[in-house]
C-alpha cells in the first residue's frame, strides 16, 4: 500500500512539474525570445524592388512586453525595409494609446509606416483623432477605407486599408500596377479579396496555443473562417496571407505559435 501511495505520490509530483515548465516556456521563453521570421518572395514583374515588413496585433497592454517590442523594432530594422504595415490591435486600453502613438511613431523612423485599426483599438478609444492627428504627421498613414499609393519611377503600388468597423468594399484607382489590401480580420477577406493581388490579415493570434496536430483550440472569429487562421491561402487567384501576430489577448502565453514578422519581398 505503501508503495502504491510513493508511486502516486512521484507522478503526481512530476506531473506538476512538466506543466510547470511547460506554463513557464509558454509565458516567457516562446512569446519573448522565438520570433519567427517569414519571408514572402513574389515575383511581380514589376519596374522596382519593394521591401514591406508586415506585424499585428502587439496588444500593449499585455505584461512582460518590453523586451519583446525591442526585438521586434530590431529585427524590423535589420530587414530595412520600404514600408511597414500594421494589421491592427497595437492598444488594449485607453492607458496603452499614448504607448501606441508613441510606437507607430518610432516604427515611422524606419520607413513609413500604414496601419488599420483592429477591434482592440477601437474598443480602446485609439481612432479618436486626437491620436491619429499627430500619428499622420510622423509618417504614420492611417487607413479608414482609404488608399495609401507608392509611385516608384511609374510603378504604382496601391494599398487600401479597410475598415474593421464599417468595412467597405474598394474602388481600385487607375493605374494600380499591384493592388495590396490591409485587413484586421479575415472574416472581412471577402470585402476586398476580388480587388486584390494580395490581402494582410492578423487578429487570429495563429490560435496563440496549438497542440501537435490538431487545429487551433480557439479563435475569436466565426467557424467557418477557422481554416484562415494563419498561413498563405489562395481564393479565387487571389491571396492572402494571415500573420500569427506579435502579443497575446485573453491570456499572457503562447504555445507553439511563436510572434511573427512577415518580410513581403516585391521583386522585379
Amino acid at each position: 500500500m505503501n508503495r502504491v501511495l510513493r508511486t502516486i505520490e512521484r507522478i503526481c509530483f512530476l506531473t506538476i512539474v512538466f506543466f510547470s515548465i511547460i506554463l513557464a516556456y509558454a509565458m516567457f521563453i516562446e512569446p519573448n525570445f522565438l520570433f519567427r521570421t517569414t519571408t514572402i518572395v513574389w515575383h511581380t514583374g514589376l519596374n522596382v524592388d519593394y521591401n514591406i515588413v508586415l506585424i499585428s496585433d502587439v496588444h500593449l497592454g499585455m505584461p512582460h512586453l518590453g523586451q519583446r517590442t525591442k526585438i521586434l523594432m530590431s529585427l524590423i530594422r535589420e530587414d530595412h525595409p520600404n514600408l511597414i504595415i500594421v494589421a491592427g490591435d497595437l492598444s488594449d486600453s485607453m492607458t496603452t494609446n499614448d504607448k501606441a502613438v508613441a510606437y507607430l511613431e518610432a516604427l515611422a523612423k524606419i520607413a513609413p509606416v500604414v496601419f488599420v485599426y483592429g477591434n482592440h483599438d477601437f474598443n480602446a478609444g485609439f481612432a479618436n483623432p486626437r491620436y491619429v492627428r499627430p500619428l499622420e504627421e510622423h509618417g504614420v498613414h492611417v487607413l479608414m477605407n482609404q488608399w495609401y499609393i507608392v509611385d516608384d519611377n511609374g510603378t504604382k503600388i496601391c494599398i487600401y486599408g479597410l475598415n474593421y468597423e464599417v468595412p467597405k468594399r474598394p474602388k481600385v484607382p487607375k493605374g494600380c500596377s499591384i493592388v495590396i489590401s490591409v485587413i484586421h480580420d479575415p472574416e472581412h477577406v471577402f470585402y476586398v479579396v476580388n480587388e486584390s493581388d494580395l490581402v494582410l490579415a492578423g487578429h487570429t493570434h495563429g490560435g496563440q496555443v496549438r497542440l501537435p496536430f490538431l487545429p487551433p483550440l480557439y479563435l475569436p472569429m466565426a467557424k467557418k473562417y477557422w481554416k484562415y487562421y494563419y498561413g498563405l491561402y489562395k481564393i479565387d487567384g487571389h491571396y492572402l496571407y494571415v500573420t500569427e501576430g506579435v502579443g497575446e489577448s485573453l491570456a499572457p502565453i503562447r504555445f507553439l505559435c511563436p510572434p511573427e514578422v512577415v518580410k513581403i519581398e516585391l521583386v522585379k
